[in-house]
């Protein structure tokens, strides 16, 4: 599996499109085209947010319209089925949001095992914090996350996952965590984008 800043919203709800903001609506057409998604991506109304919706999978990405964002498709798989949006603060906080079609149904367990080998590969001073499994909305999803060391500086970063059918769900998220109170924002902040990633996806399937 391969692996939006904090001023999104808590809580998320549908709105109608007569209800968003036009310049918003324009940027989340924009984030699309500068990507060429037109094909697989769709603008979502939201008053607060630059919104896309990766039509295939039903992900729903919330972005910050502040922070650089951008539509990711990883090569390894036919387009459209495999799938990110990222988005980067000027602070340092990175957020990605992952949709990947399997054509057999993935397992959670074997997500997790394969992200977190990946962190450790590529961050070998990595220090596990407490993982977690949970059920979001009908849906079962696990999180590990870890402390890591980028140019001296102390980092947090998390991945959760979820697994719908042949859909793997991936949030990557990082941000500086120089002490215990940042540290503590930083997973309030990744568990609330997580929750309400999880919450979009739920409410358009039921």
């Amino acid at each position: 599996m391969r692996t939006v800043g904090c001023a999104l919203a808590l809580s998320l709800i549908f709105l109608n499109p007569a209800n968003a903001d036009p310049p918003l609506r324009s940027t989340a057409a924009q984030v699309i085209a500068d990507a060429s998604a037109a094909d697989v991506f769709e603008v979502v109304p939201d008053t607060e947010h630059t919104a896309v919706r990766h039509t295939r999978s039903g992900l729903v990405c919330r972005l910050d319209p502040g922070n650089s964002n951008r539509i990711v498709f990883y090569p390894d798989a036919a387009r459209g089925e495999d799938v990110g949006c990222e988005s980067r603060s000027g602070a340092g906080e990175t957020i990605k949001f992952i949709a990947t079609r399997y054509t057999v149904e993935a397992t959670l367990d074997a997500q997790v095992l394969i992200t977190e080998d990946l962190i450790r590969r590529q961050f070998p001073d990595a220090q596990a914090l407490p993982a977690a499994t949970q059920t979001i909305g009908g849906v079962r999803t696990r999180t590990v996350q870890f402390m890591i060391t980028r140019a001296g500086v102390p980092v947090y970063t998390r991945a959760s996952m979820a697994v719908v059918g042949q859909w793997s769900y991936a949030l990557r998220y990082t941000a500086g965590a120089t002490d215990a109170a940042a540290t503590a924002r930083a997973e309030r902040v990744s568990a609330a984008l997580w929750n309400a990633m999880l919450n979009d996806l739920t409410a358009r399937r039921s």
